[in-house]
């Protein structure tokens, strides 16, 4: 009997990368809830709390887009990417387009 690596491999990438991507959706909601409390002042609170959201917002995408991934036992190569991972491939960028990443130090 032939097994072939490739496919528990790559279903342990893509549990390992939601699994990731969930710890960084708790870590995030975290802060978000913190941000509610905090003593900036109104115009930067908000705006912190719409970039938390929208962080989440990606990386909830990303996670969907993975266990669609996953739900396909054996991914083709001809196949076009559907239209979730096709948006979701690309990196996160800030508000104002200047990084790819914004952490907001609270």
């Amino acid at each position: 009997m032939n097994v072939s690596p490739v496919g528990p491999t790559v279903t342990t990438s893509v549990i390992s990368q939601i699994e990731a991507l969930r710890k960084q959706v708790t870590r995030l909601t975290k802060e978000l809830k913190a941000e509610v409390t905090s003593t900036d002042d109104a115009k930067t609170k908000a705006l912190k709390q719409q970039l938390i959201s929208q962080q989440i917002m990606v990386l909830e995408a990303r996670i969907a887009a993975l266990q669609n991934q996953q739900s396909q036992q054996q991914p083709s190569a001809t196949l076009a990417p559907s239209p979730v991972a096709s948006a979701t491939s690309a990196p996160a960028r800030s508000a104002d387009g200047a990084g790819w990443r914004v952490d907001v130090a609270l």
